[in-house]
């Protein structure tokens, strides 16, 4: 694929708990939008059972005790194999990944149950249908405000600025990372100077005051990159998560 400038979008997932219970390549022509990290949330019901969930960078369990924190939560998954599961908008996205990651930093064996898309998989999460929900901090972020599930880990790299007070899962796994992105792009043999130009005026759009708040409000870092770096991005994202797809078996439904 060749690329000009792309804006991404990196969700980053966290960890929270419920309180209740065509003809040729697309050429990419703009900047990258960094979104939050998934984050996972849990909590416990009158039943002291706890639940934790997982978004599209956001992960949330429900667990048999009220293990709080990440460590604990992961703890408790290792000494139970196979008992619980994690829930994500679908099999092969970046949720599911963010899941799968975790499986492999931490040696869990944990069942991923894939919905078609979040909303379903908050009804089940919230139900205590499943353990736990990998997804974009923007579906939770909601839900922990409101009480309803709180949030427990993020999984970009560092904390994200829309939830500070959430923790990174690198603090816990050294080495998770996994953020989702996106760019702007156009049709194989896009003009040279048709993409510099695009690619310039993404720039701008990324630096504008409006630009950046309503990309905050949604949980998401805008950040540009030239075409050149965007293509170098994309390769090496492509070649560090080949692995973890392989080794998951994950595939787009």
């Amino acid at each position: 694929m060749s690329a000009s400038s792309a804006p991404r979008t990196l969700p980053t997932s966290c960890v929270t708990a419920a309180n209740t219970s065509a003809a040729g390549t697309p050429r990419a022509t703009s900047v990258a939008t960094r979104r939050n990290a998934a984050c996972s949330s849990a909590s416990t019901r009158s039943s002291s059972r706890l639940e934790a969930f997982a978004l599209a960078r956001v992960s949330a369990s429900r667990v048999r005790r009220a293990a709080r924190p990440t460590t604990e939560l992961t703890a408790l998954a290792k000494a139970n194999p196979g008992k619980y599961s994690f829930a994500s908008s679908g099999s092969g996205t970046s949720p599911h990944l963010s899941g799968e990651i975790y499986k492999q930093l931490a040696g869990l064996n944990l069942l991923h149950v894939p919905y078609r898309g979040s909303a379903p998989a908050y009804q089940d999460l919230l139900a205590g249908q499943v353990d736990m929900m990998f997804d974009n901090i923007p579906g939770p972020l909601g839900l922990m405000r409101s009480g309803k599930v709180r949030g427990l880990a993020v999984t970009s790299k560092e904390r994200h600025p829309a939830a500070p007070e959430i923790p990174a899962m690198a603090e816990f796994l050294p080495g998770f990372e996994i953020t989702s992105w996106g760019g702007v792009c156009g049709p194989a043999g896009l003009p040279p100077a048709m993409v510099e130009k695009l690619s310039a005026l993404t720039r701008k759009a990324l630096d504008s005051a409006p630009v950046k708040v309503s990309f905050e409000q949604q949980g998401a870092t805008a950040i540009w990159m030239n075409p050149a770096d965007t293509a170098a991005y994309r390769a090496t994202d492509e070649k560090r998560l080949a692995p973890v797809i392989k080794a998951s078996g994950a595939k787009v439904d």
